[in-house]
């Protein structure tokens, strides 16, 4: 059983192009919140693109796992894109960086990585 333990909510504001066939990444770096013990991530992701469905959104964790946030099959280029997403951390190591990759396989026009978040 877990202490109600108040979440703390760590936002990254480097921005990034988000262009064609290229990754884009932004890290929060230097988290520290093994002490919370969290089980629960929650990600918060703010982009402009013209067809955010087709983007593939990714978070690495400090301990290297990769968590598929979104991904396309193309088909669903215009469709919107969930602005918050709930991971399950409960076996992951929580300290140091975490890392959002965002990557352009279907769109010929660009985007913009505007923020995003993370709240233990």
């Amino acid at each position: 059983m877990h202490d109600h333990v108040p979440a703390l909510e760590f936002a990254c504001s480097q921005t990034g192009l988000i262009k064609p066939q290229e990754w884009v990444s932004t890290s929060l770096e230097a988290i520290d919140v093994a002490r919370l013990d969290p089980v629960e991530l929650e990600v918060a992701v703010e982009l402009t693109h013209p067809h955010a469905g087709g983007l593939a959104l990714w978070l690495q964790a400090p301990g290297g796992s990769y968590y598929r946030l979104h991904t396309s099959d193309g088909r669903d280029l215009d469709q919107p894109l969930p602005a918050n997403y709930t991971l399950d951390i409960s076996n992951e190591e929580v300290d140091g960086a975490w890392q959002l990759w965002v990557y352009d396989a279907y769109s010929p026009e660009s985007g913009r990585l505007e923020r995003w978040s993370a709240k233990f």
